[in-house]
C-alpha cells in the first residue's frame, strides 16, 4: 500500500453503534407495511435519498410516512422514535481511536445521515464535548445532508478528495459496507470493510502500519 496519508471514515457501524433494521421494524409495525431491508417500494427509496441528500426537511419526510401509513393517524412522534431506534451509543473505543492517530494523519468523515439523526448525534455528544469537539478530530466533516452527496454516489468521495486537495493514492476509506467500499474504491481510494466486532485500533494497524 502507498504512504497512507488521509483517513476517510464512515460514522454508523464504524465510530457509532447502529441497528439499521431496528427502525425499519418499528416502521412497519406504524404504518402496517412491511419496510424492513430489501423490501422498500421505489417511492419511500427515492423519499428517503431525498431526506439523506438535505433536498426535503424532517417534517417533510415524516408528512409522507403518515400520508403512506396504512394505519389510522399514527402521530409525530411514533415516528421520531422509531427512525432514532436504530441509534446505539458510541463504541467504546471510539475517542481513543481518534485521540491517537488525529495528529499523525489528516481525518476526514463522511456519513449518511439526515436531520433527525444529526440533532440525535449532536444531544450524544453533549457529555463527551458537544459536535464541534467531535468534529474537531477531523480537517473536514461530510454529512449528506448538509454537503448533498451520499454514499454510494461516487460524488460523496470526490468531493472530499477535490475540495481538499488530496491524493486518491495516499487516501484509506474504512466504512462497514460493502457497496461504499466498491464505490471509493472506483474512485481510487484504498477501501476496506469494517466489521464492527473488530477493535477497530487493530483493525487499523493492520492496515497502515
Amino acid at each position: 500500500m502507498a504512504d497512507i496519508k488521509n483517513i476517510i471514515f464512515d460514522l454508523g457501524g464504524v465510530l457509532f453503534n447502529i441497528h439499521f433494521n431496528e427502525t425499519f421494524e418499528r416502521l412497519s409495525s406504524i404504518m402496517g407495511e412491511d419496510l424492513t431491508s430489501g423490501n422498500w417500494s421505489p417511492e419511500f427509496y427515492d423519499m428517503y435519498v431525498l431526506y439523506e441528500t438535505g433536498k426535503i426537511d424532517s417534517n417533510q419526510f415524516i408528512q409522507f410516512l403518515q400520508k403512506k401509513s396504512h394505519l389510522k393517524n399514527p402521530r409525530s412522534d411514533e415516528f421520531i422514535t422509531a427512525w432514532n431506534s436504530m441509534l446505539k451509543g458510541w463504541f467504546h473505543d471510539t475517542f481513543s481511536v481518534l485521540e491517537s492517530i488525529h495528529s499523525k494523519y489528516e481525518l476526514y468523515l463522511l456519513s449518511n445521515i439526515n436531520d433527525m439523526h444529526f440533532n440525535y448525534l449532536k444531544n450524544s455528544l453533549l457529555h463527551h464535548g458537544g459536535i464541534d469537539y467531535f468534529n474537531s478530530y477531523f480537517k473536514e466533516t461530510y454529512y449528506s445532508h448538509l454537503c448533498g452527496y451520499r454514499k454510494p454516489d461516487p460524488m460523496a468521495w470526490l468531493q472530499i478528495l477535490e475540495e481538499n486537495g488530496l491524493e486518491p493514492a495516499h487516501t484509506l476509506f474504512i466504512d462497514d459496507t460493502a457497496e461504499h467500499v466498491e464505490a471509493a474504491n472506483s474512485c481510487g481510494i484504498w477501501a476496506y470493510q469494517y466489521n464492527r466486532e473488530d477493535d477497530l485500533h487493530h483493525f487499523l494497524l493492520k492496515i497502515i502500519s
